[in-house]
């Protein structure tokens, strides 16, 4: 199981317990989208663009982070966690 943290641009902070998560970057007609699958038959996902997100292991390790700060300032994975 993941741990998956949103933190939105207006304060807001969401948690989500998820069985996996993927990453669409943006294209020339959708934006970029992390998919937080929290069940395996795909039920119940979260999709997630803007905001700051990492998502940790079982361990509680940060495995991921995205967020504002991609190529051209979209939002994407964000290189090193902190």
């Amino acid at each position: 199981m993941l741990t998956v943290k949103h933190q939105e641009d207006n304060g807001r902070e969401s948690v989500y317990s998820a069985v996996s998560t993927h990453f669409e970057p943006a294209t020339d007609d959708q934006f970029a989208m992390l998919f937080v699958h929290r069940r395996v038959n795909g039920d119940d996902d979260a999709q997630i663009s803007s905001g700051l997100v990492y998502v940790m292991n079982d361990s509680g390790k940060t495995v991921a982070v995205y967020g504002q700060g991609g190529r051209h300032h979209n939002w994407a994975p964000l290189l090193g966690v902190p």
